[in-house]
């Protein structure tokens, strides 16, 4: 049988940045049709429902909506496979949570940016889970935690 959760109404004041402060991202999977998790060495994950864009210093050089893409290319994009390669090996310098649209920035050691953007009023975007805790972005710009018990 399954259980039920309650969750609890939270502020973004809950989410605490030294979860991400100098992390490095582990993993990052994609399973269709829009669920990516990312995972962290700190053993921090964040499941994505919506969209994310990764930022240098000058532009987007990806995002969740170029996977599978072929934009002329010889083969589609790998979105996963360049993340990796891009921000795998750099540590997380800030991680903030935007108080009025709960978008989530992630800022890398060297200069990277992944934005996560809530797109809808009405569904989940995005779950952390630390420690057996889960911090969820519902719809609306709400927040609700709530603890898994094994």
């Amino acid at each position: 049988m399954a259980k039920i959760l309650y969750p609890t109404p939270i502020t973004a004041a809950a989410v605490d940045p030294s979860w991400f402060r100098d992390t490095t991202i582990t993993g990052i999977t994609f399973t269709e049709p829009r669920l990516w998790l990312f995972t962290f060495n700190s053993g921090v994950s964040i499941q994505v429902e919506s969209v994310w864009r990764l930022l240098d210093q000058s532009h987007i050089v990806l995002t969740s909506e170029d996977h599978a893409q072929k934009f002329g290319l010889l083969a589609p994009v790998d979105a996963v496979a360049e993340a990796l390669r891009l921000i795998g090996t750099q540590t997380v310098a800030e991680f903030t949570v935007r108080l009025d649209t709960l978008d989530l920035l992630l800022c890398f050691s060297r200069g990277h940016r992944l934005e996560i953007l809530p797109t809808s009023s009405g569904y989940e975007a995005w779950q952390i889970t630390v420690r057996g805790q889960h911090i969820v972005a519902a719809g609306g710009g709400k927040l609700a935690s709530y603890t898994q018990e094994t």
